[in-house]
């Protein structure tokens, strides 16, 4: 006959498996950024997500340092956490008060609205489109016109 309800595991009286988010490898390929968890897990998140990486050179993307939250980019002085990538978080959308429009790069630095598209279009000022709208992180666009406001 069968076995005893009892006698028969349960998920309760398995020992839980630790998890950890702490990047022990990180690497750039294949139009994707690869990430080796303590605990086993590997994670990637497109590199288009990334622009500022994604313009690096394969030299500079190849100098990483690992973190306790995630990897960082020396020469090119680009972070990315753990958590932003598992969240599915890109760059530009993982903090929205840092994140810009055109309209309100044009609106805040005084500019028209085709210089910044000027920018974007030639790779002056990274940005993401989003539907039909540009998001344009605020440090690149106080980086190209000054941080006036």
């Amino acid at each position: 006959m069968g076995r005893n309800l009892a006698e028969q595991p349960t998920d309760r009286h398995r020992p839980a498996r630790a998890v950890s988010e702490r990047p022990v490898k990180a690497e750039v390929r294949d139009g994707m950024v690869w990430v080796t968890l303590e605990d086993g897990r590997a994670i990637a998140a497109p590199l288009g997500w990334y622009p500022i990486l994604e313009r690096a050179t394969p030299e500079q993307r190849a100098c990483i340092e690992l973190t306790q939250e995630g990897i960082h980019w020396p020469e090119i002085d680009e972070d990315i956490s753990v958590r932003g990538m598992m969240r599915g978080c890109d760059g530009f959308t993982s903090s929205l008060e840092a994140v810009m429009t055109v309209k309100e790069i044009a609106e805040t630095y005084g500019i028209s609205p085709f210089t910044v598209h000027d920018a974007i279009r030639h790779d002056w000022l990274p940005a993401r489109k989003s539907g039909g709208t540009y998001l344009i992180r605020r440090h690149d666009a106080e980086a190209r016109w000054g941080g006036r406001d």
